[in-house]
């Protein structure tokens, strides 16, 4: 699976590590800049929804449903890394497939983040 992987302080936590999901796991601020930044482009997705590992949004399009996984953390020295991917979701217990339609989808991603001027590179998860 494909992430886009990026360091930014602009979706920085307004509230304090305990108020998140889980500690440091954070990406509410990202996910709904990012619900936002894809509606302006027409994109429409879900408001922000909560798991243990981040925040997604769901998205749908012919019939098949999509999560725009966000999720973060703070590094060491206050540097905040922020990953973002796109898949299927589970179904029945089985891990749903991203489709051709995921790697457009990521592509409309990586060119809001690009226009905010946030520098994004690629990282293949072999999980």
């Amino acid at each position: 699976m494909k992430m886009l992987v990026f360091q930014s302080p602009l979706f920085a936590p307004y509230l304090p590590d305990d108020c998140q999901v889980n500690p440091n796991v954070l990406g509410f601020e990202l996910a709904h800049w990012l619900s936002l930044e894809l509606a302006k482009a027409r994109t429409i997705t879900s408001y922000p929804n909560a798991e243990d590992w981040g925040w997604f949004l769901d998205f749908a399009e012919g019939g098949v449903e999509y999560m725009i996984c966000c999720s973060g953390s703070a590094e060491d020295g206050g540097a905040f890394e922020w990953r973002v991917y796109v898949e299927a979701p589970k179904k029945l217990f089985r891990k749903g497939s991203p489709g051709p339609a995921s790697a457009t989808l990521l592509e409309g991603i990586r060119a809001v983040l690009t226009r905010a001027g946030i520098p994004v590179a690629d990282e293949d998860d072999q999980a």
